[in-house]
């Protein structure tokens, strides 16, 4: 049963009507924004279908307008790989201000540019710099005699060290204190060396000097080597020493070299070390020149009593020019041992003339028990093992001497015709006695002896090397 309402009019229900279409509209207006920015960010769940969905073969940058982009059509070579790519709707997205266009940029990035470094600058050149700059601001590059005497001090270590090694600290501490820095007792454990610089050859303004300095005969020569390089201004381990030609090496000691008393050193850097090396041996591998032999110029001869006229051997002064000799001795020079010092400055002369020289020469240092100096000796690959050792007893001065007088005469009548020899003794005894007393002196190579009738080229040996004479 419905109750009608008398009091409104059509007027009233016109009004009424248009209200609620109004309102209608207003509502229908609010939801469709609220659809829209619920399918932007996050989607309400609903129902699942029971049916399959269809699987589309495209891929989700094509089936999704979110992913949709201008692609470039080919990568440029001017352009880097960021530039060609053109984001849009970048306003759309919710960090859109946080990204950056990329498209307007057309510069490419810079990258770094490595440069090839400049070749490294010979020593020589320098230390030549250098001595330039003290000339030029007249520094005197003077420096004391470093004091080489260090004291050992025994400490709390002495405990943990093994009972030889405190042994040794206790009796070196001992023979320190015995012999007191500044005091005048003990001058017979110094010695005197005194240090030749050798500058580099191509260094212009080098300059040879000569320090001496004064070191125990039991201490190494670490500290001397240390204040060379000093006054060098270079590393110690790039200082050099050498001892009549013989280089040594800082854990020598002077006992070890048989310096009692006073000695000259030879002193210089690697590379002037390496250069000389390398002309001196260039220098002996060169033929000799045929400059004319001038009256000044004189020689020793050392002469072996034999039966043979030509037994004679040569030893070159320091401008002499070389003998020819008959035998085979003819093929060793003997060098004094200035010379030997100075080999690496000036080019030895040839033992060969210029129609005997058929291959190229090298030296030896021979060493035995009963000399105090070396021999140094320039041969050829062809000399005789016998030759050689005949050679180096001249120069020793036993070739006067009646055991080795067999084996010289061996020797020489192994390259000449033999001759009539005095008569023996009548005596069987005295005969069997002088022939016992004789010596056959051979040389030793690496521990093994090489018998005198081998060429020393066999023995692969260089340019410098030392071998013993035993059997003396």
């Amino acid at each position: 049963m419905f109750i009608r309402n008398k009091t409104r009019d059509k007027d009233t229900w016109a009004k009424l009507h248009k209200l609620d279409k109004e309102k209608e509209a207003r509502s229908r207006a609010v939801v469709a924004e609220s659809t829209d920015d619920d399918s932007e960010t996050e989607q309400t769940p609903r129902r699942k279908s029971k049916g399959k969905e269809k699987k589309s073969n495209l891929p989700v940058w094509e089936r999704n307008e979110k992913f949709k982009r201008y692609l470039s059509q080919d990568k440029s070579s001017d352009e880097d790989s960021d530039g060609s790519l053109d984001i849009k709707d970048v306003d759309k997205t919710p960090h859109a201000n946080l990204k950056r266009k990329r498209g307007d940029s057309k510069k490419p990035r810079s990258r770094s540019r490595s440069i090839t470094p400049p070749p490294q600058v010979p020593l020589h050149q320098l230390q030549n710099a250098r001595n330039i700059v003290r000339k030029a601001l007249g520094v005197s590059h003077t420096t004391s005699t470093p004091e080489l005497d260090d004291d050992f001090r025994l400490d709390e270590t002495q405990n943990r060290l093994d009972p030889e090694l405190a042994a040794y600290a206790r009796k070196h501490a001992s023979k320190q204190h015995a012999y007191p820095r500044g005091s005048s007792s003990g001058p017979e454990d110094k010695v005197t060396v005194r240090v030749r610089w050798q500058p580099h050859p191509k260094e212009l303004t080098g300059k040879q000097t000569i320090t001496e300095f004064r070191l125990d005969k039991n201490d190494d020569f670490s500290a001397l080597f240390d204040a060379v390089a000093e006054e060098a201004e270079i590393l110690p381990d790039s200082v050099v020493m050498t001892l009549r030609g013989n280089r040594f090496f800082p854990s020598v000691t002077p006992e070890a070299l048989n310096i009692w008393d006073q000695a000259e050193f030879v002193a210089c850097d690697k590379t002037t070390y390496d250069y000389l090396r390398k002309e001196s041996r260039f220098a002996s591998q060169q033929p000799p020149s045929n400059k004319p032999t001038s009256s000044s110029n004189t020689w020793k001869q050392a002469h072996v009593e034999s039966d043979d006229d030509d037994d004679e051997i040569v030893v070159l002064g320091s401008d002499g020019e070389p003998s020819n000799a008959g035998d085979e001795s003819s093929d060793v020079e003997l060098i004094s041992e200035n010379e030997a010092l100075n080999t690496s400055t000036a080019a030895p002369a040839s033992s060969l003339t210029p129609d005997q020289d058929d291959g190229p020469t090298f030296k030896l240092v021979l060493r035995s028990g009963k000399t105090q100096n070396d021999i140094t000796l320039t041969v050829r690959p062809t000399t005789k093992c016998g030759a050689i050792v005949k050679a180096f007893l001249k120069k020793a001065g036993f070739a006067d001497k009646d055991e080795y007088a067999g084996f010289l005469q061996d020797a020489a009548s192994s390259g000449a015709a033999p001759k009539p020899k005095k008569k023996p003794r009548k005596n069987a005894r005295g005969a069997a006695t002088v022939a016992s007393d004789q010596k056959i002196p051979t040389l030793c190579v690496d521990g093994d002896k090489v018998g005198n009738d081998t060429e020393i080229g066999d023995q692969d040996l260089e340019d410098g090397d030392m071998i013993e004479v035993v059997g003396l």
